[in-house]
């Protein structure tokens, strides 16, 4: 019977739709969580930085003083 009821109230319900693939960057080159491309306007730079033990680059890390979140940019080569 609870199949019956569930079909019934669904019955006059438009179908859902398909959803969307999310783009990614190509594989190797994806950022990682705090990441970003370039700095936020605002963002102050620290001395802190660190090499990323997967992609070997060198990271410079950034605040954001409007909530103290920090991100990660790779250094210039």
């Amino acid at each position: 019977a609870t199949r019956e009821a569930a079909a019934a109230a669904l019955a006059g319900l438009p179908p859902l739709e398909a959803p969307s693939t999310p783009t990614r960057p190509p594989r190797g080159r994806r950022r990682r969580h705090g990441e970003a491309s370039k700095p936020e306007a605002g963002w102050i730079p620290t001395t802190e930085r660190f090499r990323d033990p997967s992609t070997r680059r060198l990271m410079r890390v950034w605040i954001d003083p409007g909530d103290a979140r920090r991100h990660y940019l790779a250094e210039p080569a």
